[in-house]
């Protein structure tokens, strides 16, 4: 059998002593940001050139800093800081480093009982609004929503019916017209979701009635 190219083999983008997860790399890819635990440390998000350079630290901050994401022109890093069980708040960050600026805190399920593994947050292609998946209140149920950067106005996009824990967990189409999700119908029970951003009722992908913990890249 002819094989036209050799096969791929991973390669280490970091060996540093401690956890290191979360990994996005930048649009143009010539960077990535990390979430990075060092011992002894609380969890930082960093930056480093994939051709290899020593990591640059962005927070300092004694909370747990996670799930950073870059904004389509690659200026800015979205992430979360741990405030409590049930409460994070949404910060942007120069990627180049610089004062940070909050857009509010947030009932979030990556520190509830839902357990979702990710995606926590999307940039819209426009580079002005995000997409989370949020409640109202602690033990609320979870809506997907935008978030203007312009005025910090919470829109939800369209509201899960009565029974379930809701939607979270939200990754967009490459065209930014689609959303898939997470729906989660009882603790531990998930479905792949899509819809459009432009409105329209969700539609299920999946049927399994099992916990999918991935619901985009």
């Amino acid at each position: 059998m002819r094989q036209d190219s050799a096969p791929g083999f991973p390669v280490p983008l970091t060996t540093f002593e401690g956890n290191e997860a979360q990994p996005a790399f930048s649009p143009d890819g010539s960077q990535f940001a990390f979430a990075w635990n060092q011992p002894g440390n609380a969890t930082d998000i960093f930056v480093r050139r994939v051709s290899g350079e020593a990591p640059r630290r962005l927070t300092t901050h004694p909370a747990f800093d996670y799930y950073p994401r870059w904004s389509p022109d690659g200026r800015t890093i979205a992430f979360w800081r741990r405030l409590e069980w049930e409460g994070s708040e949404l910060i942007l960050i120069p990627a180049g480093g610089g004062a940070e600026q909050s857009l509010g805190s947030f009932h979030g399920p990556v520190t509830s009982n839902l357990k979702v593994v990710g995606p926590y947050l999307e940039w819209m292609p426009d580079g002005a609004r995000l997409v989370l998946g949020v409640s109202d209140a602690e033990g609320g149920q979870f809506r997907l929503s935008m978030l203007s950067l312009a005025d910090r106005k919470l829109t939800p996009l369209f509201d899960p019916p009565p029974g379930v824990l809701g939607d979270a967990g939200p990754a967009l189409s490459p065209d930014g017209k689609r959303l898939a999700f997470h729906r989660f119908l009882g603790q531990g029970t998930s479905q792949i979701y899509v819809a459009s951003v432009a409105g329209g009722a969700p539609r299920a992908v999946t049927f399994d009635r099992k916990f999918n913990p991935r619901s985009g890249s």
